[in-house]
Formats: structure tokens, sequence, C-alpha cells
């Protein structure tokens, strides 16, 4: 276009010399041929606002699986607590004596509890310095011992209470390196030394280990075990008095008594029985208010030492002083390397060998510490024959003689050949693990200075205690002021000295606050569902007014209908009230108070909670339940019991209900599924256990079903318990111990153990369902990938529509600009044109006026 500017013109609609409304007419044309596809732009709206109709779906379905959680944890409704009543100290707060922390297989019961004393550490504290920084001008050693540990403390002239304080926290065994079980700190310019374990820490073992130190050639070397306790006591108006505790804790094999002088009281002026801890004195041996101090002996053999596949052997190897509990370890002999670790094992057996050669045998190398105790007679075995103090020898205690004249059918001569010679001790180190002693060494005496060697409890030394406590009658002591091992499946915290009672009781506020955040939820998307299903459309799609009204009217009534929210209350309705199919007596969720209202016929769906009606299947004895036992859960119901369970033993077991037996057998065959049916069918045995005659045809009052691959048995009766006797071990081989009674995993021991099955699995199953509503997970067909929920798939087919019309859209669209391209060329030629005509024109009338005289002005 040489004399027409093409761009000009599309800049104005209006042609300059047609003086014609050009852009008009384009937009009139583009505007018709946008008409075509409008039906196709209602369509996207449409659909973007039922997606964000489902979208508001999901959201109130991601809510109620949120509010599911919780629900369809069994643990939920199984959870227990203690409640506690105060008898004294009066006025005390329960949580300031002591507090328990139940777990959900804790039993519902009541414990009366006496707290006497709490579990304390042993600790040392020293003198108050002025300056705990500055030299105390001590150089020296002294020993840590603790445990069976040993750490030497090295002070330095220049060495402050700092300094000390720093050595012994990072002191660490002499042999071993590792870290001793004690703690230091300072506290008020003072060192205080602390066991890390409150208590006593006793302990009674038949070995110990035990590590070899260094080793002189020529003089050979000494290894010491851990110290045995001591303790001092007072004798009282009674002649016998307990060492140790039998009930709850180890007792001494033996014991050695001296004065507070550290004389050796002899042995004759009292007796001490092992199997009861008894120490009984003879009637007026001390005088009652005297101190004694009672040593717990060394085991009196070691039997032998092993390290790694080596046994090293007593008498060629080492030797044992029982008196202070050392390995001596001989200059000949093999021993361990230095650092080894090794085990020492006891024994109360001493074997020798019996020459023959004289009348008398001489065990006095052998006395335990303070002598050979009285007791049993002693026995001495020599190859098969067994002789005994008294008849075949005697035994003289203080001299450690056997005279085997000396009896009432005596010998003539020692036997001859291998003796095993039980001198009636015990057999097992015993010792406290946490309590430790501080050992004097070499220059200054570094623990006196510092007062650390106090003898008396007070201001510098405060010893070592256990926990004592009552329980309902029984006396206990424990290490610890964290006791996890009396009651089961509770852990008991003492704080404080106390009287209590302690009721441990189901703990239902986390369920009932659960179980009510979901009814919420529930009927929030259920009412939600009610509305879109009844609303009529406000605005028709094809009126004048669509295009006008706001989203809300647009909205109203797009799912009216809608086979997906029918679908989806019908499918509730059925989780919410079809029977389950449950291990316990307890199938629907109206037996627990959940239920559809039933105000205008249930037609809403929505649910209501009677906690009350919870509240009483959970509570012991307001609902009755049937007792019943339950196998592990197996791989597999319909294969037999022997290929599928490792170590199933086949024979027979008997069910007992109400005084009526039957007697079950079972077979290398048999599986789950026709076990239960045996048991099914079972009748009668023809004697019950109370001895009363029954016709073998009668069915016996027990009866059993499989839910998933677990074998339940159950009373017929909800007043009966069952009775197993498994004598053959075939329902143990399946996992079910009956003379477990307290375990809950296989025997159902209250409702609580019923209402956690059926809440759980129901909660299980209608998350479950709103997982295949909102899951946004994909799932695959051939080479087509879909989100798995329903709602997430009806959302990504109706933006696959939404894709599909925008690019249907946006080729109607190319089109139209290329018509739009076409129809502005063709007017801009047209423009052209008559700008040309316009311009020839002109120009014809010019000449024309020229020939008739007139100029063109004219």
């Amino acid at each position: 276009m040489s004399s027409y500017d093409y761009n000009s013109f599309m800049q104005s609609s209006t042609g300059v010399s047609s003086g014609i409304d050009w852009g008009s007419m384009v937009d009139a044309v583009v505007e018709a041929k946008r008409e075509q596809y409008a039906p196709l732009e209602d369509e996207k709206e449409i659909l973007e606002l039922k997606i964000g109709l489902l979208e508001e779906m999901s959201a109130n379905f991601k809510t109620v699986q949120s509010a599911l959680t919780t629900l369809t944890l069994a643990s939920t409704y199984e959870k227990k607590t203690a409640e506690f009543t105060v008898y004294s100290p009066s006025g005390m707060d329960a949580s300031n004596i002591i507090t328990a922390t139940p777990t959900t297989d804790a039993a519902l019961q009541n414990w009366d509890i006496e707290i006497e004393q709490l579990a304390t550490t042993e600790s040392r504290i020293s003198t108050r310095v002025s300056d705990r920084s500055e030299s105390l001008g001590l150089e020296g050693t002294f020993y840590i011992n603790v445990g069976g540990a040993r750490a030497k403390i090295e002070v330095e002239t220049g060495d402050s209470l700092l300094d000390i304080n720093y050595k012994i926290t990072n002191a660490t065994d002499e042999i071993t390196g590792e870290s001793i079980a004690v703690e230091a700190q300072l506290i008020d310019n003072r060192l205080v030394i602390s066991s890390s374990e409150s208590g006593l820490g006793e302990v009674a073992t038949n070995y110990i280990s035990a590590f070899r130190g260094e080793f002189d050639s020529g003089t050979g070397g000494t290894d010491y075990l851990v110290r045995t306790p001591e303790e001092t006591l007072t004798k009282g108006s009674s002649d016998i008095v307990t060492i140790g505790n039998p009930t709850t804790r180890a007792v001494p094999p033996s014991v050695t008594l001296y004065d507070t002088d550290g004389n050796a009281i002899d042995k004759d002026d009292y007796s001490y029985d092992s199997s009861t801890g008894e120490l009984t004195w003879d009637s007026g041996a001390i005088a009652e208010g005297t101190e004694y101090v009672v040593q717990w002996d060394y085991p009196p053999f070691v039997a032998e030492i092993e390290c790694g596949d080596t046994t090293y052997t007593v008498g060629t190897d080492f030797t044992y002083d029982n008196a202070t509990g050392t390995i001596n370890w001989t200059t000949t002999g093999n021993h361990p390397d230095e650092g080894e670790e090794y085990t020492v094992y006891f024994s109360n057996t001493l074997n020798l060998t019996g020459t023959g050669s004289g009348s008398t045998t001489d065990i006095s190398a052998y006395a335990p510490s303070g002598g050979f105790a009285s007791g049993n007679p002693m026995e001495i075995t020599v190859g098969g024959t067994t002789y005994t103090e008294g008849t075949e020898f005697t035994f003289d205690r203080d001299t450690g003689i056997i005279d085997w004249t000396g009896g009432s059918w005596p010998l003539t001569t020692e036997p001859v050949g291998s003796m095993s010679i039980d001198i009636g001790t015990g057999s097992a180190l015993s010792y406290y693990s946490n309590v430790f002693t501080l050992e004097s060494g070499t220059g200054d005496d570094i623990l006196g200075s510092l007062n650390l060697d106090a003898t008396e409890e007070g201001e510098y030394w405060s010893k070592a205690q256990d926990a004592k406590l009552t329980l309902n009658g029984v006396g206990v002591t424990r290490s610890s002021n964290t006791i996890d091992d009396l009651i089961a499946e509770t852990t008991l915290e003492l704080k404080n000295t106390g009287h209590v009672a302690m009721e441990i009781v189901l703990d239902t506020e986390e369920a009932i606050e659960a179980i009510n955040e979901f009814i919420t939820a529930y009927n929030d998307a259920m009412d939600w569902i009610n509305v879109r299903l009844s609303e009529e459309e406000e605005v028709e799609q094809d009126s004048e007014d669509w295009q006008t009204s706001e989203d809300f009217d647009k909205k109203f009534g797009l799912l009216h209908g809608s086979s997906l929210l029918w679908q989806t209350k019908s499918r509730l309705r059925r989780l919410i009230s079809d029977p389950l199919e449950t291990l316990g007596s307890l199938s629907m969720l109206s037996q627990l108070g959940i239920t559809t209202d039933d105000e205008d016929y249930g037609k809403s769906g929505e649910l209501v909670f009677d906690e009350e009606k919870f509240l009483a299947a959970l509570t012991p004895g307001e609902v009755s339940y049937y007792d019943q036992w339950m196998t592990d859960s197996l791989s597999s119901s319909t294969e037999p019991l022997s290929e599928i369970r490792d170590g199933f033993t086949a024979g027979s077991f008997s069910v007992t209900v109400g005084g009526k037996t039957t007697t079950i057998k079972v077979t290398n065959t048999d599986t789950l599924n026709t076990l239960a049916q045996k048991i099914n069918n079972a009748t009668l045995d023809s004697t019950g256990s109370s001895g009363g005659t029954y016709s073998y045809n009668g069915s016996a009052p027990v009866r059993a079903k499989v839910v998933d691959n677990i074998l339940a048995i159950i009373s017929e009766d909800v007043d009966e318990d069952l009775y197993i006797q498994d004598t053959d071990g075939v329902l143990k081989s399946l996992g079910l111990d009956v003379t477990e009674t307290d375990d809950a995993e296989h025997h159902v021991l209250g409702t609580e153990y019923c209402v956690a099955e059926l809440m759980s699995e129901a909660m299980s199953n209608l998350d479950d369902y709103m997982d295949s509503l909102v899951s946004s997970s994909t799932v695959t067909y051939g080479d087509t990938s879909t989100p798995e929920g329903r709602i997430a798939s009806e959302i990504y087919f109706m933006e696959k529509e939404i894709d599909y019309i925008d690019e249907r859209i946006a080729d109607y669209e190319d089109r139209i600009s290329l018509t739009e391209a076409r129809l502005w060329k063709q007017y801009a030629a047209a423009e052209e044109a008559i700008a040309l005509y316009s311009a020839q024109l002109s120009s014809l009338t010019s000449t024309f006026n020229n020939l008739n005289g007139t100029s063109s002005s004219e």
C-alpha cells in the first residue's frame, strides 16, 4: 500500500477517505463469531462451580477423616489412669506423694500403698573451703570403689577443690578405662560426691565379670572383686532379725558378725538361715541395744574362671581368698592378659581328691570368712556314694577337720577318689552396686583433711537407702523411686512418704472428646449433603439472569440429585448402622450410644451420641460380656495348623463352663476353621467337672469363631467363665497360654476391650471410606493415571473437560483472529481503493472545471 498507511488505518477504526466505521464492522463480525462458542463458556463456568462444590465436599470429609485419627486406635478406649485418696499426711495433694502411669493393659483394681521411705543416693560432703579455686596444699592419692569398679584419684600439691571435683567427674576404672558410677559437684565451696543411682542396688549372682590387672613376674597378680554389703544393726528385744528382704531382694548366702571394734563374733552365738534371711541370736548372747556389724560373706569357693575359650583352674592358675574377695594369680600358672575381662564362677562345693592314707581330711584352709557356718549336716559325695555328717563322719567347724572314724557308721580311712564336699553355705556373691566407698592411698590424708572419711551419718555422710513401701499389706523395697515391676503395666513414681489408696480406672475423657468431635464433623458433612441434594436451581442456566447472578445463586441446585452425594450418604448410613463381625460381644455402634438421629425417621442421616450409654459399656459390671480366649493372629484360617505355625502341637484340650466340660481333639491337619467347627459342634463329656453325669449328645456351652485369622473360644453364658485345660500345649502352641489370665491380648478381661475392638474397627472402616472419597493418590490404568478418591477423581475429570473446552475456545479464538485479520486487510484494501477513486474523481472534477473555464475553488 504505497499511498496508504495500513498501520495507521488499523489504529483508527474509521476510514479517513471513506468515513466508514470499519472497526465497528469488524467488532460486529467478531462478536457474532464468538456467540457461536458462548455455550462452551457457560459449560466451563458450570464445571468450575461444580468443582468448587466438590472441593467443599472434600474439605468436609477431610475434616471428618481428621477427627477419626484418634478413634481408630484401640488404645483410645483402653486408656487407664490412676485416682488417689490420701489417708496421710492429711491435706496433702496426692501428686506430692505418688504418681502412677498405667498402660492400656493395666488391670482395673484397687491398691493400698504406704510409702515409708524414699530411695536416696549415697553422698559424701567435704568441709567448706573459703575459695574453691585456691590450692589445698595436699598431695597424694585415694580410691573410689563402686559396683566392682575402682578409680584412682591423684591429687597434686597445687590442686584446688575445683581440680579434685574435675578429676572425680572424669574418673575411670583403673583396668577397663570406663567411667565410674559416681557424680561430683561443688555446692557452696563444698565437694559433694554422690552415687549415680539411688538405693543400694542389691545384687546376688553365681558368677561375676572381673578384669585382669597388672601382673609381675615372680610375684603374680591380684584382682579384687566387688565389695560385699556391710550393715550396722542394733540388737532389739527380739532374738530374730531379717537380713535383706526374702520377698523382693536377694539375701546373704552367709554372714559374719563383728562387734564395733572389728572383732569377729563367735558363730556359736548366732545362727543364720540363708533361705529366709533370718539371723537368730542365742538367748543372752548379746545385750539389747548393743550395736553389731553384719558383713555379707563372699562365696566360699571359686569353682573356675573362664576367659574366652580358656578355662583357668583353681589351685593351679590362681587361688581365691574368700575372706577378702581376691583372686591371686600364681606365678607358674596361666592368666588372662592385662585389662582382659573374665568370668568368675562361684560354688559352695569343694572338690578334693581323697587318698585313703588317713582317717581325717583337713579343709581348714578353705574355711569361709568367720569360720564354717552351722546348719544342715555336711554331705560328701565320692563316686556314686554320698556320706553324711554324723553317720559316716563327724566335722569340727572350729578346726575344719573331717573325722571319718567318728560317725555312728564310721569308716576306717578317708575314701579314695574325687570328693565333692558341700559345706552348706550359699554359692552366690551378694553386693551393693550403687553404694561407694572411699579408700585412702599414698601421701597426705586427703580424705581426712576434707572430712570425706566420716564414719557416722550426718553433715558429711548420707547413706544410700532403698525405697520402702507397703503394697496391700506386703512390705517391698526398691533401689529407685521409679518402680515399674510391682503393679503390672503400671509405673509408680514415689515423691514423698505417705499413705494413699490408688484405683486404676478407665480414662474416658479423650475418647468422649474425640467422639464428640467426630460427631460434629460428620453431621456437618451430612448436613452439607442434605442441603445440596434437596436444593433446586435458583437461576436457569439459559436465562438472561445467569450471567448477572452471583456464584452462590449459580451454585444453587447444581448437585441436586447427584449420584455421588446420595451414594455417599447411603454408604455412610450403612457403615454406622450395620453390625460388624468382631471377636468380642459388641458388634454395633448403637450398643455404644452412637446412633442415627431418629427425628424425621432418621432421613437426615445425622448422628447423636449418648455419653451415658457409652460410659456404661466401659464400666465394669454395667454391661455383661462373654468370657473368651483368643489365639495369635495366624497367616491363614484354611491351611493346616502344622504347616503355618512353627512348633504346633497336636493333642487335646478341655473347656469347662458352669461345671460342664467338653474335650476337643486337634490333629496336624486341622485348620483354624475346622478347629472352630469342632468347638461349635462339641458335645459334653460323659462326666462333668463337678462329678455330674451328662449325655454325650448334650451341646457344650461354648462356641468359637474365626475373625482375621484369630480363633476365639467363647462362653455361651455371660454369667460363666471359661476354664481351659491345655495339658498337651495345643493352644499354647497357637499363642494362647491359658495360665496367663491377665494377658489382655489373648483373654478378654473387661468390656473396655470389646468397646476398643468395635470402635477401632468401625472407625477404621469409616476412615477407609473417607480415604476412598478424598484421596489424591493416583492409580494407573494402562497409560492413564487418575486420582484414587472418588471426589478427587470427579474433580480431575471435570478439570480435564475444562481443559478440552479451553482448547476448543482457543481454537475458536485462533480462527476468529485469522478472520479479524482478514477483515482488516479487506477493509484496508477497500479504504485504499476508495481513497484512490476519490483522488481520481477529484482529478477528473478539476479537469472538467478547467475545460469549462472554472476553477476548482468555485
